[in-house]
């Protein structure tokens, strides 16, 4: 983190809210210099993302991810094939997940379904204490991923 004196920002700020945490002097400090906002995805690229940091992903949401837990996930309510479907798609939308990695389920499969890990902001009473598991594109052998877009910071060294 950066100390607010580094950062270069104008306006009013009331001394209440100011940080009164102790800043550790340190040879070198993180700053994000950029946000990273990619539209189509690239499941591929996104696993070598991943190597470095965890990212920001726009997923679709289907209203089984509600009480989803320890399954892996992968919006069934997806298809638009009958109207049925069609109107449950319209009432499910998009949400923000973290992805955290990846892993690949392997018992009784030879094949292997592969997933995401993600957490998102529903707390410890979601997937398996937070973290649940959210089918890729190749195991859905599907033409497009369950992540809409992603986004993910660009973070440098700055000296202190």
């Amino acid at each position: 983190m950066v100390p607010e004196a580094s950062c270069p920002w104008t306006g009013n700020v009331d001394k209440e809210l100011v940080c009164t945490h102790k800043h550790v002097d340190e040879e070198f400090v993180y700053k994000v210099n950029d946000l990273v906002y990619i539209d189509n995805i690239v499941e591929k690229d996104l696993i070598l993302l991943l190597q470095n940091q965890s990212i920001l992903a726009v997923m679709q949401y289907c209203p089984e991810l509600e009480d989803h837990r320890e399954s892996i996930y992968d919006c069934l309510g997806r298809s638009t094939s009958n109207k049925k479907s069609a109107k449950k798609m319209r009432r499910s939308g998009l949400h923000v997940v973290e992805v955290l990695g990846y892993n690949t389920y392997t018992a009784g499969d030879t094949e292997g379904k592969h997933y995401w890990l993600v957490q998102m902001a529903r707390g410890t009473e979601w997937g398996v204490n937070g973290v649940g598991k959210v089918m890729m594109q190749i195991s859905r052998k599907e033409d497009k991923s369950l992540f809409v877009s992603t986004l993910y910071p660009k973070v440098g060294l700055r000296e202190a």
